[in-house]
């Protein structure tokens, strides 16, 4: 054991008593305080040298950018004027996030030229020099640094091949330092993905440093139990967000490479875990290619999407469910509803609060969705987008179909309302029947959405229905918002009941309905590269009664 590991042990023992919650965070804040963060900054000797794959498409364009001072991160572009991107202060988190996780490196992989590779390695110096001692929560951030290390490993050899001794030991031992910085703090964090990022990043560090099969073989089953805990038996985190899924297999595709190339390690139950992953993955991506807007999901690269899709080899064609959302495919059509199954309290931070919600694309484009989360510049708004009124879904009295927690040991998670919810698919009909018990106790009713697709997917039937409404209810109403997709005009025909879908392609459709009254209002859909994108929604409302059922179609006129 090293010195620096004999050091944080005693403090580590104590530690491992806490709870969760408030004295988990307390835990967090006690190890990175000045007092107590000796125990993970003074890290030993280690010599990283091995790279791992970087399977994600590159970019020489990004390259000559940056090279010119210009910087595209997260949707925004930023001029620095030749000076470092580290000293320029940006007030766009998503931005801040993309540069200081280095995923940008993969742009300088492949790169013969000496100049280009030494430009990639002064930005890892510079930013060694601003932030390799200090502590910034936000760049030292635990799921931050993870990717970060593991950045680094992809491309060290982009970062020190033709470096001096004096540099070479400047990253080996930043490396060092971050990942015991993970290794102490990631147990104690509220997010449970931080533990898993931890040891993706701890495997990867003994693979880098090709340390002996036995370590590695100990490292690799401290993941495979990680992942036993925080994946569901279809291949799903628990989080229900496809953007942690994401995220996750992206780092777990690379390992999974690494460990290839080692012959003698077992892989054990990795391969079968990620192929479950994958399916998982590809069941709510929609026809547009992009993933369903549900649970913390917004816009992600779709050059990622593609390059996972094809280190999975996994297509879902067919209809069925996976982890609390049920799936329509047929033909060019594709739907995803979810059922608002809320995951464990520690999964829940990111959820949303969106039962009996759906998405509905039509080839490549998209009709019906969801709003998306809230973008970073507006996450002090973030509760409302989680709320039922951002979804295409139904709400009583503007009530969602769970609650988010303001206040408490675990502020920000989504508390379960009411018995959990149903569902039912039928494959061979393309039905899918969804299950609410959210409302029961305030109003006394369940409600039940079920979707049909026709016609080759040329029209999608829905049907809303209101059971055993509670006796004396008065003067509430149900709302269903349907959220159209960007670019998607509407165009009212007089008083009846029918509203013309215009898309930007071209094509026509027909929404029509009974049991309610409908108006059409603003709406918006969140997007990485351009902020919300302004949409409209179609709003139906009608009266609180047992028994009521309100019917609509969408079909496809032209």
């Amino acid at each position: 054991m090293r010195r620096d590991e004999q050091a944080v042990q005693p403090v580590a023992e104590v530690l491992r008593q806490a709870g969760t919650g408030m004295f988990k965070r307390a835990v967090g804040r006690a190890l990175t305080s000045s007092a107590l963060r000796w125990t993970w900054s003074q890290s030993g000797e280690r010599n990283f040298h091995v790279p791992l794959d970087d399977f994600r498409p590159a970019d020489i364009d990004t390259v000559s950018e940056m090279a010119a001072g210009r910087y595209l991160f997260g949707g925004k572009l930023v001029d620095t004027g030749g000076v470092s991107p580290f000293s320029a202060a940006i007030d766009h988190p998503g931005w801040r996030a993309e540069l200081h996780g280095f995923s940008w490196l993969r742009h300088f992989g492949d790169l013969q030229d000496g100049g280009l590779r030494r430009f990639a390695r002064t930005l890892v110096l510079d930013w060694i020099g601003r932030n390799g001692r200090s502590f910034d929560p936000e760049i030292w951030a635990i799921g931050l640094t993870a990717r970060r290390v593991l950045n680094w490993m992809r491309h060290i050899s982009c970062l020190t091949e033709g470096a001096s001794a004096g540099q070479k030991h400047a990253i080996n031992r930043t490396l060092a330092r971050q990942i015991g910085s993970l290794r102490i703090r990631a147990p104690y964090s509220a997010e449970p993905v931080d533990r898993l990022m931890m040891r993706i990043a701890d495997l990867a560090a003994d693979l880098c440093e090709n340390r002996p099969t036995e370590r590695v073989a100990q490292r690799l089953h401290a993941l495979e139990t990680e992942i036993g805990l925080q994946f569901d038996e279809t291949g799903l985190h628990k989080s229900r967000s496809a953007a942690i899924q994401v995220d996750v297999v992206t780092e777990l595709v690379t390992l999974r490479r690494a460990l290839a190339r080692r012959d003698q390690v077992h892989l054990g139950s990795l391969p079968a875990r990620m192929e479950a992953m994958h399916a998982a993955l590809s069941c709510l991506v929609l026809g547009t290619g992009e993933l369903g807007y549900f649970n913390g999901t917004g816009q992600e690269p779709a050059d990622l999407l593609l390059a996972l899709q094809a280190a999975g080899g996994a297509r879902a064609s067919a209809t069925g469910s996976v982890g609390g959302y049920g799936i329509l495919r047929h033909a060019g059509a594709v739907v995803i509803a979810d059922s608002g199954l809320v995951p464990p309290a520690d999964f829940s931070r990111q959820a949303h609060a969106g039962a009996l919600s759906f998405e509905f694309s039509h080839g490549p484009e998209l009709i019906v969705g969801n709003c998306g989360p809230a973008p970073a510049e507006l996450s002090s708004q973030s509760r409302l987008f989680r709320l039922g009124a951002a979804h295409s879904a139904p709400t009583i009295d503007y009530h969602s179909s769970a609650e988010v927690v303001r206040r408490g040991a675990q502020p920000g998670r989504l508390a379960a309302i009411g018995a959990p919810s149903e569902l039912e698919v039928d494959s061979e009909e393309h039905v899918l029947k969804l299950t609410s018990h959210a409302w029961e106790a305030e109003f006394g009713v369940t409600l039940e959405r079920w979707l049909t697709l026709l016609t080759g997917g040329d029209t999608l039937v829905g049907q809303d229905r209101i059971g055993a409404a509670r006796s004396g209810i008065t003067g509430s109403e149900i709302i269903l918002r349907f959220h159209l997709g960007p670019g998607v005009e509407t165009e009212r025909v007089g008083g009846e009941d029918f509203i013309r879908l215009h898309l930007a392609s071209g094509k026509t459709w027909s929404f029509l309905w009974e049991g309610a009254s409908a108006e059409i209002d603003e709406s918006v859909r969140q997007s990485a590269y351009f902020g919300f994108y302004k949409t409209r929604q179609i709003v139906l409302t009608a009266p609180l009664v047992d028994g009521r059922e309100i019917a609509w179609i969408l079909t496809r006129l032209t």
